[in-house]
Order: structure tokens, then sequence, then C-alpha cells
């Protein structure tokens, strides 16, 4: 007879951890992931500092640009800049985030400081991979 009601070990592991799967951040030959894995980091940060986790060394980047975190299990995209990030989704429509917060789902590119999508350069690409 099943075990009706019963969880299994790894089902329950499975249903605690985040839905959200891993977030990869990709510009130039950088790639970063975050995600609720054990050994992955939960937080990253964007900028033209050297102490940045995802570096894009531009004037109209600011030092200490964005940041995206991990919160339960969806991304959040903060602006902390001087002159905002365009956030380009992959079918949908273009925002601009401006000292504000916004939920990153699916995949598109990201502009900081100026809208560079026309021309594909200085952009970082992102990507939620479900199921990581």
């Amino acid at each position: 007879m099943a075990d009706i009601g019963k969880e299994k070990p790894r089902e329950k592991a499975q249903a605690a951890a985040p839905g959200g799967g891993k977030l990869v951040l990709a510009y130039d030959d950088n790639r970063i992931e975050i995600g609720p894995g054990k050994d992955m980091p939960r937080k990253a940060s964007l900028g033209r500092d050297s102490s940045s986790q995802l570096v894009i060394p531009y004037n109209y980047v600011s030092r200490r640009h964005a940041s995206v975190e991990l919160v339960r299990d969806r991304y959040v995209f903060t602006d902390h800049s001087a002159n905002g990030t365009y956030i380009h989704p992959e079918g949908g429509e273009s925002l601009l985030v401006h000292g504000g917060k916004m939920f990153l789902e699916g995949s598109g590119y990201m502009s900081l400081g100026q809208s560079q999508i026309d021309e594909m350069k200085h952009v970082v690409h992102y990507q939620v991979i479900k199921g990581s």
C-alpha cells in the first residue's frame, strides 16, 4: 500500500528549496551565477568598481550600479545608480529602472547607464534557469 500523505525525504527537500532556479549573469567573457544552492551566493553586485562581482568598466556605469538578490524564490534587481538601468526582457517591453527594484524572470538583457540594446554592446545577459 502506498504511503499517502507522507513525503519522501528527497521530495521534501525539493519542496523546501526555492523554486526560482539559478540566475546566470554574463558580460563579455565574465559569467556569474547566484541561486538557492548550498554553495552558491544569493546576491551579486554590478558596477564599475573592481569589488563588484560583475565589473562593467564604462563611464556611464556607476561604481556600485546595481545588485541582484535571491529573495524567497525570486530574483530582485535593485538599481543604485545615477543613470538607471534599462531592462530588456525577451518577448517583453523594455523598461528603465532608476533607483527602484524589479523582478527578473526568464531571460533578457540589461544596459547599465544607457540604452545600448540596439548596438548590443556593453550589455549584460541574464537568464533564470528553472530547476537548477
